[in-house]
């Protein structure tokens, strides 16, 4: 099978995913820069759930010893979900959006593909979002630090920004990937609060998977404190995913 027809499958596959691409010219290509040949066809039929490193072999056909340093070598690049669950270590495809619009620019270092790619995320994707433009209830709902501001927008209710720490047992800190794309494409202009990378905190079995593979840095409660009154002194304002669910990310 040549390389083409490889991407192509795993193109189809990654249409199942609960987030998807936006149809654009530069799928492809933003697919060959951040999957090889060797993973679109490994990452082909893997499941978008949790499944176990038994389940996902029994999927591809493979022996557990052979798949499972490439599932974690994968969880190491972003494009995996690795998390520890009802006593074993669980395996998941990520979504087109977690790889592309988040974990892209997690951890350090910067590579060529990170440049080709940022060009074309911040023109595909910011199509993308302008469907949720006029939606009433909003994506992410902003939280204030130890201040109320007035709501002009049809937002989900505020909280204090600092009592989301009370309810985390496990912290850490991760790139912007927003501010990288802005910042690595020659055509956007620069995040104004360069060259503080270092915005995103997240909490839970989030931030577990992200230090354990090498994408973010464990703080402890104070610490994690500390970034968000630090952005907040920049002008920066602080804002979660707009959904019932426990926070992961701020």
């Amino acid at each position: 099978m040549d390389s083409e027809k490889k991407y192509q499958e795993f193109i189809d596959w990654l249409a199942n995913a609960p987030m998807t691409l936006p149809p654009a010219e530069n799928t492809v290509d933003l697919i060959k820069a951040r999957y090889t040949p060797e993973d679109a066809v490994l990452l082909t039929n893997v499941p978008f759930d949790p499944r176990t490193i038994e389940e996902i072999a029994e999927i591809k056909q493979m022996a557990v010893e052979d798949l499972k340093p490439r599932l974690d070598a994968l969880a190491r690049k972003g494009v995996v979900w690795k998390v520890f669950q009802y006593g074993a270590y669980r395996y998941q495809l990520c979504d087109p959006f977690l790889v592309f619009y988040r974990s892209v620019y997690w951890g350090g270092g910067r590579n060529s593909e990170h440049y080709v790619m940022a060009p074309m995320l911040n023109n595909d994707f910011g199509a993308h979002f302008e469907m949720f433009a006029h939606a009433r209830t909003r994506g992410l709902r902003t939280l204030p630090v130890e201040t109320s501001i007035q709501d002009t927008r049809a937002i989900l209710p505020f909280e204090d920004v600092l009592k989301v720490l009370d309810d985390q047992d496990y912290f850490c800190v991760g790139n912007c990937s927003c501010k990288a794309k802005h910042n690595l494409d020659p055509d956007h202009e620069n995040c104004q609060h360069h060259p503080y990378e270092e915005n995103c905190v997240h909490f839970g079995d989030f931030a577990r998977y992200m230090v354990e593979n090498g994408h973010g840095r464990e703080l402890s409660r104070e610490e994690c404190r500390e970034v968000l009154l630090r952005c907040a002194d920049e002008g920066m304002v602080h804002g979660v995913s707009n959904w019932f669910q426990p926070v992961d990310t701020l």
